[in-house]
């Protein structure tokens, strides 16, 4: 049990169980009684003239910790974090639990700032020691946002919030760091709030469009597939890159509302195809690991084929290995359903997540993508591993029987190598960027693009 009656504390009398001011796991004050203890120790370190600071920390996917080891461990390892932030703070500190993987610190009667740093310097070495978790130590990623007092300037709310946007600054960056509260936040969260609203906007108001990239066999320049992805069509700005937009829909949770258009949208097209008379091709639809994780994503997928009257056989789903790899008996399960419908299942992005080979042999899927990361300059073996990874990965597929298809491929070397290896299907801009719905109507109907190109290539590689 967690005591937590501090001297520069509201908290005088002990923990009354069940009551909304106390945390029920942590026995920490919840967030409610936090504001209360930043409020009186604002107006002291006031009257006083001292410094303070509120810092907010987050644990980094306790939600996997959670699947892997189960609720009660999680459940373990939170009241272990508490039990550590206490023992790494003084007497005169406040430590709350603000909810779920969050926590609240306030820093007392600091007589100078850059004390703030030496206090945070060692509470962070000592969070990144092992905690033990089912008989197993890990070692905890945690994200910190802190405000200064004064510094910063302002109310206890705009103090608050001023560490919850230093927090959200250092997820931003990739977690695991600490990020002191600056002015330019402000601005920044302004921008990311105005961006949110345009893209609901944009999915409201129809403005997104499906682009699509060729699969191309490598042999006779055929098209044998294609990957549908989503492009912002701005009334203003044109078309907005993915890597602008992607992250905030997926942040923001409005990828499974875009996810849904995407998949809608690819079988609609792909359908409206084949139903003038072109050649009949697979379309490939990228599926966010929060997609995937909808209870109801398999009957999504066949209310989408259902609707657009595609066949099963031309739909394939990719999904990425660090998606599967969150809750794999779950998982393994989903794509059963989904194999069941007579959909395909590629692995997007293959080798740049942690697959245990063990887990890949269960998986029903049909196809490994290369990551481009290890398509750049594959065929020289002085320049890097990337021969030697993608090597593995066709001896991989073969073993497995898997299909492989080579993303980001850009010249006649990188073609050439592949195609030694055995790698039979080519996407990339050597053959084609992504197009849009009319361009790639266009190559359809004109069976010899390809093959023209193909041509070019073998010229240039024999001369």
């Amino acid at each position: 049990m967690i005591s937590f009656i501090r001297q520069n504390s509201l908290a005088t009398a002990e923990v009354k169980f069940g009551d909304k001011l106390h945390d029920y796991l942590t026995h920490l004050p919840t967030h409610s009684l936090f504001m209360e203890h930043l409020d009186y120790a604002l107006s002291m370190v006031k009257r006083h003239e001292k410094v303070l600071a509120v810092v907010n920390l987050d644990i980094e996917k306790l939600s996997e910790v959670n699947q892997q080891y189960g609720y009660k461990n999680g459940d373990t390892l939170i009241t272990e974090t508490a039990n550590r932030l206490v023992d790494l703070t003084r007497d005169s500190d406040i430590i709350a639990r603000l909810g779920g993987s969050g926590f609240g610190l306030i820093m007392n009667f600091i007589e100078r700032g850059e004390e703030v740093d030496k206090a945070l310097q060692r509470i962070m070495k000592g969070m990144r020691l092992p905690f033990s978790v089912a008989g197993e130590n890990i070692i905890l990623k945690i994200s910190y946002g802190i405000c200064v007092y004064p510094t910063d300037q302002g109310s206890v709310d705009e103090l608050s919030h001023y560490a919850s946007l230093a927090l959200d600054n250092a997820k931003q960056a990739g977690g695991n760091v600490h990020r002191y509260y600056n002015s330019e936040m402000n601005v920044d969260n302004s921008k990311r709030l105005r961006k949110e609203y345009d893209l609901r906007k944009a999915l409201e108001n129809g403005e997104f469009v499906l682009y699509f990239q060729p699969k191309v066999d490598a042999a006779t320049g055929n098209i044998k597939g294609m990957e549908a992805l989503i492009r912002w069509l701005h009334p203003e700005r044109g078309i907005v890159s993915p890597l602008e937009f992607i992250p905030l829909l997926e942040e923001s949770g409005m990828i499974v509302e875009a996810g849904d258009w995407v998949l809608r949208e690819s079988c609609r097209l792909n359908k409206l195809w084949q139903d003038q008379g072109l050649e009949p091709l697979r379309v490939s639809v990228n599926v966010s690991s929060v997609q995937f994780k909808q209870g109801d994503f398999v009957e999504r997928i066949a209310l989408a084929l259902k609707d657009t009257g595609l066949s099963a056989d031309y739909l394939d789903v990719e999904l990425t290995e660090s998606c599967l790899m969150d809750d794999v008996t779950k998982n393994i399960d989903v794509l059963y359903e989904i194999k069941k419908m007579g959909v395909a299942i590629s692995i997007d992005d293959f080798g740049t997540g942690y697959s245990s080979l063990s887990y890949l042999k269960k998986f029903p899927i049909d196809t490994l993508k290369i990551d481009r990361s290890f398509i750049t300059n594959v065929q020289d073996r002085s320049g890097g591993d990337n021969a030697a990874i993608v090597t593995a990965i066709m001896a991989l597929s073969h073993s497995l029987r898997l299909d492989v298809v080579a993303e980001g491929v850009e010249t006649a070397q990188e073609l050439a190598y592949l195609h030694a290896l055995g790698c039979k299907t080519i996407q990339g801009f050597l053959f084609s960027k992504p197009l849009s719905v009319d361009e790639f109507t266009k190559i359809q109907q004109d069976s010899m693009h390809m093959k023209n190109i193909l041509e070019q290539v073998r010229i240039e590689l024999a001369g």
